[in-house]
């Protein structure tokens, strides 16, 4: 795996995050009082193992072909 492959799924595991957290917002009426960040945040290490499957999966799949 190289570095600039590493960084691309450390950006996507945020994304998934702050998209997670934009999501929870939506579903409270964007009050802000009512979403508690640290829960949100405790799902990191599992959408960072998501993606880095799919990252694999999909460099699997193309040199398969």
């Amino acid at each position: 795996m190289k570095k600039n492959d590493f960084i691309e799924i450390i950006k996507m595991s945020i994304f998934l995050i702050l998209m997670a957290t934009l999501y929870s917002l939506y579903k409270f009426n964007f009050d802000f009082t009512k979403i508690k960040i640290l829960p949100i945040l405790k799902w990191y290490p599992t959408s960072f193992v998501c993606v880095l499957v799919g990252f694999y999966l999909s460099r699997f799949l193309k040199n398969g072909r």
